[in-house]
């Protein structure tokens, strides 16, 4: 038995302390400065009776149906606001940002709505022949760019936020890293497809992907999470992302219906991968070669 550090290659069923206490792993893996066995429950079990009684708990529920066992819990205390609810979406934003939210001054928790209605907008005013697309988010994300930097040089920009990369820059150098594959960084991207905006990786080389209806998609068009880091924490989370989840997730994007999407990341084949999940969905989705996979257990990115 050894003690746990980053940094380090552990196999299937050793053993490792940390703080105090012993874990063994589950599956084989580089280990990582914020996936430390307390809280990296998909890679470690911590031994003895209590958290063999805590898995059995976890694994009844999941039999039930986890959203009906977060359906059944408790209600939250008035003072706590449902992240499902789009009516406090605009405010988290102001809180977050220190920003106003404008038309295109949008940061993490008031993006989705706001852009389905733009879509729903032009929709109605052009008409379905030229309904919203790839063109019109383009345009649309420039001209949220164009507002965040204006802001920023007041003194006034978002914690954290979505910018738009163009062909021929590098990587902001803020850019939030959401995950790692064969030692290459990997950060949070979304990008428009098919009716919606999904959320997926980019790859320390310049190689953006997002997954969809079971494909790993190439884009070239794509808005970058970029910030402060200490403005957001990941949270581990197992299935469907209930609504009352105790902390606020970071909403990046939403299907062609408007089913919000939020920011996450999941270990999969030995590495870490930003994706997405939202209530609908029955974990974690993200573009691994040329696949959409979609992994139980994973993390997602709340606002700390």
């Amino acid at each position: 038995m050894s003690e746990w550090f980053s940094g380090t290659y552990y196999e299937v069923g050793q053993v490792v302390t940390f703080n105090g206490s012993s874990y063994r792993v589950l599956q084989a893996h580089t280990s990582q400065s914020d996936w430390s066995p307390e809280v990296a429950h998909s890679l470690f079990e911590r031994t003895g009776h209590h958290h063999h009684q805590q898995q059995q708990q976890q694994q009844q529920q999941q039999q039930q149906g986890g959203y009906q066992a977060y359906d059944q819990a408790q209600p939250a205390q008035s003072t706590q606001q449902n992240w499902l609810d789009p009516r406090g979406w605009s405010k988290q934003n102001q809180i977050i940002g220190g920003v106003a939210a404008g038309a295109a001054v949008l940061g993490l928790a008031a993006f989705g709505v706001h852009e389905y209605r733009q879509h729903q907008h032009y929709v109605e005013q052009h008409g379905a022949q030229e309904s919203w697309n790839s063109g019109n988010w383009t345009e649309e994300a420039r001209n949220r760019r164009r507002e965040v930097e204006a802001a920023s040089n007041r003194g006034e920009g978002p914690a954290a936020y979505w910018i738009l990369r163009e062909a021929s820059e590098p990587i902001p150098s803020n850019a939030i890293p959401g995950g790692s594959a064969d030692g290459e960084r990997l950060y949070i991207i979304r990008a428009y497809h098919e009716g919606g905006v999904h959320i997926g990786h980019l790859t320390s080389s310049g190689n953006a992907f997002i997954s969809y209806a079971g494909r790993a998609i190439s884009v070239s068009q794509y808005e970058v999470l970029v910030g402060d880091e200490s403005h957001i924490r990941w949270i581990d989370f197992t299935g469907a992302l209930a609504p009352t989840a105790e902390h606020t997730p970071v909403l990046g994007g939403h299907e062609q219906d408007g089913k919000p999407l939020f920011v996450t990341q999941a270990f999969h084949e030995n590495n870490i991968y930003p994706g997405k999940t939202g209530p609908h969905l029955q974990g974690a989705s993200i573009a691994f070669r040329s696949s959409e996979v979609v992994v139980k257990q994973y993390r997602y990115l709340a606002l700390a």
